[in-house]
């Protein structure tokens, strides 16, 4: 409502109509985070709210609340050499029958940071002002891949406030596919939460999961990195 009227057609043409007032960016946003998920749902994929990176060969997704930290760690892993797949919209897929499980399919790969992740990262750039948004972060650009690779893992990413140190555990079972559903995102009215969750549930059921807890407002950007990699080595 008072964005702008949208409409899809049947070969995915998005139209829009923008209404008097909003700027460019915000109409690029509601682009990004709705009519982007519902062209993604029209492929039966699964969409969920976080970023992706891959490894070269597999791909490893971040998953959590906002301000969990997922994009910040995923441009971590990236300088570190690993390669952006996608940020804030993370379609993943089925696989065939001659290669079963999931994959992770390319999206939008550059990593939006606010500011003080951002300069933990990268320091004072004189190019920051070049990479804000117009909203409250910036849009970074960092390396990247544009292909299409099977999910390894999936780490649900916390900000605690009551947690003093940095905690994790392997989820299983019910507790996997419930801790995903969090972040999968559900076009109401268009969806059951039964039809998603049936659909993740085939997606994700041989995927292991990770839950990683950090003690909110300490940095604990290199141990969460080094965590992610190990988990990554072992699975």
């Amino acid at each position: 409502p008072r964005v702008a009227d949208i409409s899809i057609d049947r070969n995915n043409r998005v139209v829009v109509e923008s209404a008097s007032g909003p700027e460019d960016t915000i109409v690029a946003q509601v682009i990004i985070g709705l009519v982007l998920i519902l062209i993604l749902k029209r492929k039966q994929l699964v969409t969920v709210h976080g970023s992706a990176v891959s490894t070269g060969e597999k791909a490893i997704v971040l998953i959590g609340e906002r301000g969990s930290g997922k994009s910040t760690t995923a441009a971590a892993l990236a300088r570190c050499g690993h390669h952006m797949m996608c940020d804030d919209i993370v379609p993943i897929g089925s696989g065939q029958t001659e290669n079963p499980g999931a994959i992770v399919l390319p999206g939008i790969p550059r990593p939006r940071l606010l500011e003080g992740a951002y300069r933990e990262l990268f320091g004072n750039s004189r190019k920051m002002h070049s990479l804000f948004d117009g909203l409250e972060k910036y849009q970074v650009p960092i390396e990247t891949s544009i292909g299409s690779y099977p999910l390894q893992l999936v780490c649900i990413l916390h900000a605690d406030p009551h947690c003093e140190e940095l905690a994790h555990r392997q989820l299983q079972g019910s507790a996997k596919i419930v801790g995903i559903m969090e972040h999968v995102s559900v076009l109401n009215g268009i969806e059951s939460k039964q039809e998603v969750f049936m659909h993740a549930l085939r997606v994700f059921q041989k995927t292991p999961v990770y839950e990683i807890r950090r003690p909110k407002g300490i940095s604990t950007l290199d141990r969460v990195v080094r965590l992610i990699e190990t988990f990554s080595q072992n699975a």
